[in-house]
């Protein structure tokens, strides 16, 4: 199996840990996301859906970091991910929950104040949004 994974991406870290961990038999192609790797017409031609940790075997593609996870545990039979169906769905519910959960509040707190720091600065200063009316420009009356 090929994995195209950066481990910068905090989705493609446990895929590359458990390949590494367990010994399984994957390739794995490092898709700079800095750079906008997994934008360009060669990975989507592999990758339809641009995504980031992404794996392929010769008929087979998967997109998604929890299903990878799952895949390659199965494939390899490792006992991070049991068989017995409660003790699965267990594993399977914390996944979930670090998909939509943790990831979706945490990432978006993180890419707000990446993208907007000046108002992230302002708020935790104390700092109104509206400009003070001292602040604001003098007209001239003439």
């Amino acid at each position: 199996m090929k994995l195209y994974a950066d481990p910068i991406s905090t989705t493609s870290r446990p895929v590359l840990l458990l390949a590494a961990e367990s010994g399984a038999d994957v390739e794995v192609e490092f898709i700079d996301l800095f750079k906008g790797a997994h934008m360009q017409p060669s990975y989507a031609a592999i990758i339809r859906t641009a995504a980031c940790p992404a794996s392929r075997t010769v008929n087979f593609r998967l997109n998604e970091s929890s299903a990878i996870l799952k895949y390659v545990a199965d494939k390899i039979g490792s006992p991070t991910y049991p068989k017995d169906p409660k003790k699965r769905a267990k594993i399977n519910e914390l996944m979930d929950w670090f998909n939509t959960g943790l990831y979706r509040d945490f990432g978006l707190q993180f890419r707000l104040s990446a993208d907007f720091p000046q108002s992230e600065a302002r708020k935790r200063s104390g700092a109104s949004r509206q400009p003070s009316s001292s602040a604001a420009p003098k007209r001239r009356r003439g």
